[in-house]
């Protein structure tokens, strides 16, 4: 019969992220004040919507958390007992946040560039309406419409370096050509 190895003789033979686990440890301290934290397992990721999401089970003295990660963000396990029904809260969360931060920073940034602003938001809009190939293909022309709309609003004809030819735009270049 063996004896269980020790806590140390455990964490020698375990493959982990010490950084990452202080980092978790850093940010579990810093929300969850006074607490401190004893033990942080990654127990779970999953690839999402082109977003790695890292799941973490954390003990404090007081409580144990799921850290998820991609942003971060701790949840009690008083509150939230199962992982992947938590995860589907953040990954929602997330989403949802980032879907009203789309757009332009500031109402001056909008005005200054409302032509590629309405591109743009017209190509986030397809993005989020597509579901068949041609519908992505089409969000990828919008998202270049959008990028050369961008150029002709803020290039400058002193941006081009000295002894090099001023790029034509293409009408001018269809016309000369």
């Amino acid at each position: 019969m063996h004896d269980s190895p020790s806590a140390s003789e455990a964490r020698s033979v375990t493959l982990s992220n010490p950084t990452s686990k202080r980092a978790i440890a850093d940010y579990v301290e810093s929300q969850a004040r006074s607490e401190k934290v004893q033990h942080a397992e990654k127990v779970k990721s999953e690839h999402l919507f082109d977003r790695d999401y890292d799941c973490r089970d954390v003990h404090t003295q007081r409580d144990r958390y799921w850290v998820i990660t991609s942003p971060s963000n701790l949840y009690s396990q008083r509150y939230f007992p199962s992982l992947d029904f938590t995860l589907s809260f953040h990954v929602g969360v997330t989403a949802r946040v980032m879907a009203m931060q789309r757009g332009a920073p500031d109402l001056a940034q909008f005005a200054r560039l409302t032509p590629v602003w309405r591109r743009w938001e017209q190509a986030a809009g397809s993005c989020d309406a597509a579901e068949e190939a041609e519908d992505f293909q089409a969000v990828g022309v919008r998202c270049r419409e959008t990028l050369i709309q961008l150029v002709r609003l803020l290039s400058k004809p002193e941006m081009v370096p000295q002894g090099t030819e001023v790029p034509k735009r293409a009408a001018e270049a269809r016309r000369a050509g």
